[in-house]
């Protein structure tokens, strides 16, 4: 992590949790809410920036980071972003019907040029990737939910609920399109037992905890054991991740906010 990065700083709490029945958050899940890139790929699976929507990304970040948190400064125009933005993907997730971006992550691929990626610069324990092919992992940054957006739209607490695993189901989506096959990151550890015992999902490799704005637990997992965690899990994030993965997720993974595929 270079100056300003912040790859474990998640902005969550327990203050939601996913407590309601599978089949009824889902439901609800599909009626409020959209995973929204900012980005789409071309017939030649060449990823094309939007930069509208990737400034509806710097806003949320902005609100979750620098006013709730106080992790980073920001921008006085009220937008969060660093160097590393210009060579990321992003997502969000979208409160339907208000309209309101609620959440937001960022995946930052490897990249032989000086920045590479922040955990890299920063972790000082050797991580397990040296068999891995460069151009196959990413770190997984940025990962946050603003609470003063949910109050703001007025979320109900179910509603709130579902907001963590519907970005971590845009995560694992992003990583299909840009064919990302590990994520390196760092978390709290208690977000780690958390990912563990609610959602199901196991990192493959835990490092020693390190002072990161507070103690973070650095990581290496393949994105495919992280899918597979979560499916065998009756879950929402589990019923999520099936909708956007299992065949073309392009049909659940919007481009625009807001939008539906048409009926057959």
């Amino acid at each position: 992590m270079g100056t300003g990065i912040n790859t474990g700083k998640l902005s969550l709490s327990d203050r939601f949790s996913e407590n309601q029945p599978a089949l009824s958050g889902f439901e609800l899940f599909q009626s409020n809410f959209s995973l929204v890139k900012a980005y789409h790929l071309t017939a030649q699976n060449v990823v094309v920036k939007a930069p509208a929507l990737e400034e509806e990304a710097y806003k949320v970040r902005y609100n979750a980071y620098c006013q709730e948190h106080q992790y980073e400064q920001g921008m006085a125009c009220g937008i969060e972003r660093d160097a590393y933005d210009d060579f990321s993907t992003m997502a969000l997730v979208q409160h339907v019907p208000s309209q309101t971006y609620v959440g937001t992550v960022r995946l930052i691929p490897y990249s032989n040029t000086d920045i590479s990626v922040p955990l890299l610069r920063s972790c000082a324990q050797e991580l397990p990737i040296d068999r891995m092919p460069a151009c196959q992992y990413v770190e997984i940054s940025r990962l946050c939910v603003s609470y003063a957006r949910m109050d703001a739209a007025n979320l109900t607490g179910q509603e709130a609920s579902l907001v963590l695993p519907s970005v971590l189901a845009a995560s694992l989506a992003m990583s299909h399109d840009i064919h990302a096959t590990h994520w390196l990151g760092a978390m709290r550890p208690s977000l780690v037992r958390k990912l563990d015992r609610g959602y199901g999902i196991a990192l493959d490799w835990l490092g020693e905890n390190m002072d990161y704005h507070g103690v973070r637990v650095p990581f290496v997992s393949a994105v495919h054991t992280i899918e597979t965690s979560v499916k065998s899990k009756r879950s929402v994030l589990g019923q999520i991740v099936s909708s956007q993965i299992n065949g073309d997720h392009q049909d659940a993974f919007y481009m625009e906010a807001g939008t539906r595929p048409s009926s057959p």
